[in-house]
């Protein structure tokens, strides 16, 4: 749980998102379908949105936590 990064994944129809954005964020702004977070609780932002689960994938695959960002997860968790 230390290292791994949270990745909220909302739902795959728009209208439902336009619903989620209001509820989760307060917009009628729709985000991407995938975010990616330093952990879950974290409240500074996500670090990484698509709509493309692979680039998800690679993300996070090129992005592995720094020992400081371990240790701020450590707090969250």
């Amino acid at each position: 749980n230390h290292k791994a990064y949270h990745i909220w994944v909302d739902s795959h129809d728009l209208e439902e998102r336009k619903r989620n954005a209001k509820d989760i964020y307060g917009t009628e702004e729709v985000k991407p379908r995938f975010s990616v977070s330093l952990c879950y609780g974290y409240l500074d932002g996500d670090l990484f949105q698509t709509d493309n689960f692979q680039e998800v994938i690679d993300w996070v695959e090129n992005n592995p936590k720094t020992e400081e960002e371990i240790e701020l997860t450590k707090e969250y968790v």
